[in-house]
């Protein structure tokens, strides 16, 4: 059996991860170590599934956001934060141990991930699709339908931040995935879909709303341009997308009162991205609550509930830290690691990173249609359900976009059929 250089780094940092995590103590020193060797493992993770264009976007965005914390959260201990932030949990062992959580979510996904299934597994997503007037069609009818609904129903101030808490926007996404995926041949449905795209990107900039923004802007990067998936281009758009990113937040708090010195603080800045770093301190909120809570399982099952649509206190966690305990204020989001930390310590991490391995692995190193078509949700969907909650991977993906396959395939086949 052939044995590659990067496997061997990667046992090195699997080995050297577990010890980190499991045998250190939780402060300061250790924070900055972890953070040092967070930022290399998502270095490794993106150089070592470089040969798969789906795989090497999905981990670029976790590794933009995780070098973010890196440098931002762990190196720089948070410094330019907010000061209720800095004289919070980030002081406590709390902000170690969520470090090593995503660390540690990384050592488990990178198990899942053999170079050699990692390097024949690459496909093009554009040769799954499917022809079918029918349904790309009525997909965009309520794609229009759900953005003149938007444009009537949001109250928007131009420059000014509102969130968007209906999930009817952020999940209309799958929809534009299957209109697309169902019009192979139909130029028409794509200049409907850069039409529908344009307004949206104008209505929730306007409003602040860029993870909305974000999400649609990567799934039409991967339809459209998955040829130019390489690590060059994909370096070269974070280097322009931070400060790009950056300008828009600060723009949307400060307005023109700073633009003479924009550029200053733009350098300043760095990697600092004020929507990571708030889920990051979001994150320390919700892995504390596995300590303050007696039995904290039973955040596991409500939150479960909560994803089947039942009511749960727990659902929310990010609201439910904030309401119950002073000084666990947060500003919402939280990363994917945190929710498994407060569900069951690192034993939970473990748990969490096992499923989504299995997950990447069934749909990423399996060709199939079906599998083409949830891996693009999947990854337009990444920036959502690794940074704000994992609520969007298990609802969105596994529950929603299984609903839709089922319809849509169904009707694909009927069809098909009497012609």
């Amino acid at each position: 059996m052939k044995i590659y250089n990067d496997e061997i780094w990667g046992y090195f940092l699997v080995i050297f991860g577990l010890f980190l995590i499991f045998m250190s103590p939780d402060n300061i020193f250790v924070l900055k170590i972890t953070s040092i060797v967070l930022i290399i493992m998502n270095i490794f993770m993106i150089i070592k599934v470089k040969s798969n264009n789906s795989l090497l976007l999905l981990f670029s965005l976790i590794g933009f956001i995780n070098i973010s914390i890196g440098i931002t959260d762990g190196l720089n201990e948070g410094v330019g934060v907010s000061l209720w932030q800095s004289l919070g949990l980030r002081q406590y062992s709390i902000n170690t141990v969520i470090m090593k959580s995503l660390f540690l979510n990384l050592i488990i996904l990178n198990l899942f991930l053999p170079n050699n299934k990692v390097r024949a597994s690459n496909s093009d997503i554009n040769l799954s699709r499917r022809t079918s007037l029918i349904i790309s069609s009525v997909g965009c009818i309520i794609l229009f339908s759900i953005l003149i609904y938007a444009l009537f129903s949001i109250n928007s101030t131009v420059g000014i931040y509102q969130s968007v808490s209906n999930p009817l926007y952020e999940y209309s996404i799958l929809i534009v995935g299957f209109v697309w995926f169902y019009s192979k041949g139909f130029k028409i449905i794509d200049y409907f879909i850069g039409i529908y795209s344009i307004i949206f990107f104008i209505f929730f900039n306007s409003i602040g709303d860029r993870s909305s923004v974000f999400m649609l802007l990567t799934l039409l990067f991967l339809i459209y341009g998955f040829k130019y998936i390489k690590i060059r281009i994909l370096t070269f758009m974070m280097v322009i997308g931070i400060p790009f990113v950056n300008f828009i937040g600060i723009f949307r708090t400060q307005g023109l009162s700073i633009f003479d010195n924009i550029a200053t603080i733009i350098l300043e800045r760095g990697f600092y991205v004020d929507t990571i770093s708030w889920a990051y301190y979001t994150s320390l909120t919700i892995g504390e609550l596995h300590n303050r809570l007696s039995e904290p399982f039973q955040i596991a099952f409500g939150f479960l509930k909560g994803i089947l649509g039942f009511d749960s206190p727990y659902y929310n966690l990010p609201v439910f830290a904030r309401d119950n305990f002073l000084d666990l204020y947060n500003a919402g989001g939280g990363l994917y690691p945190s929710y498994f930390y407060a569900f069951g310590g690192y034993i939970g991490v473990i748990f969490g990173g096992l499923i989504l391995g299995i997950i990447i692995k069934q749909l990423f190193l399996n060709n199939s249609n079906k599998n083409s078509l949830f891996r693009i949700i999947l990854i337009s969907l990444a920036f959502r359900w690794y940074l704000y909650s994992p609520s969007t991977l298990f609802r969105g993906l596994l529950i929603y976009t299984t609903i839709l396959w089922l319809i849509t395939d169904w009707f694909y086949k009927i069809t098909n059929r009497r012609e």
